[in-house]
């Protein structure tokens, strides 16, 4: 019987620790997607990621200051076409024709910010150490999809 009890006991202790990993680890994660919606946020975020130094860093925010510029232009004059896209796409018949616009508007934005990804990319890349500038591309690589859109 006291076996049986210590066995429930070190049971709990194993769930509980899971639950608080878990719990900090969902916290953590919350945190990190919060801090990239800002310049300075996502500035610290790769700054750590890829330990810059101060004129790493700031070369890292200047070079990005265009294309965050840019992007908040885009959702000021774009911002009612995003919003008919996404609000059609809630609908159980949507309207093909202003789903194909939304797509083509993306792609439009995409051409529109190409330039000044590149010319961020060939300048920042410069200033990297190989190991600082291997980082950089995986941490691109792994978020293909939301680093550079």
């Amino acid at each position: 019987m006291m076996h049986r009890n210590r066995l429930l006991v070190i049971f709990l202790i194993i769930s509980v620790g899971f639950n608080v990993f878990f719990i900090l680890g969902y916290a953590r994660s919350r945190h990190v997607v919060e801090m990239l919606k800002t310049r300075e946020g996502l500035t610290e975020f790769v700054s750590k990621k890829l330990k810059l130094n101060q004129e790493q860093k700031l070369a890292f925010f200047q070079l990005g200051e265009k294309i965050w510029i840019k992007k908040l232009n885009m959702k000021k004059q774009y911002g009612k076409e995003a919003e008919t896209f996404w609000a059609e796409l809630l609908k159980n018949n949507p309207d093909p024709q202003i789903i194909s616009a939304g797509f083509e508007l993306r792609s439009t934005l995409d051409r529109e910010l190409q330039p000044l990804k590149q010319d961020f990319l060939i300048i920042f890349l410069k200033i990297l150490t190989p190991e600082q500038r291997k980082l950089f591309v995986n941490l691109l690589r792994k978020n293909k999809n939301k680093s550079f859109k």
